[in-house]
């Protein structure tokens, strides 16, 4: 099989065999973040009173701004410290990443609390 040109390596990150590896691996976090984002914004803004909005959709931004910040280096860090071939730490950096998502979602969704109304409900 041939070499992908330069220019999608550079693209990718990664030499990879065929750029639709990549897209498999990639879309369902594309989906992913499309089907999460606005629900969690909703779900946020929904439940603080008008006043508190503001301060609202900055905590949401600044999570999902830490977040990706975090995922970036674990995954960094998983490609840079694995050795191997056949992107050997590509893998376990998807691994990694895709287990502490999975653990992050587990916990929030066992902690944090349901609420009972909306904020306009409440001030009504």
């Amino acid at each position: 099989m041939r070499s992908p040109p330069d220019w999608v390596v550079n693209a990718v990150g990664v030499a990879v065999d065929s750029v639709s590896i990549v897209g498999v691996g990639l879309a369902p976090a594309g989906v992913g973040i499309g089907l999460l984002l606005s629900p969690m914004t909703n779900a946020t803004l929904s439940t603080v009173s008008d006043n508190e909005r503001g301060q609202a959709s900055g905590v949401v931004s600044t999570a999902r701004q830490l977040g990706g910040v975090i995922g970036v280096g674990v995954m960094s860090t998983c490609i840079a410290l694995v050795p191997g071939e056949d992107n050997a730490g590509a893998m376990v950096g998807f691994a990694t990443t895709g287990g502490v998502t999975l653990a992050a979602a587990f916990i929030a969704a066992r902690t944090l609390p349901v609420p009972t109304k909306t904020a306009a409900a409440r001030e009504a």
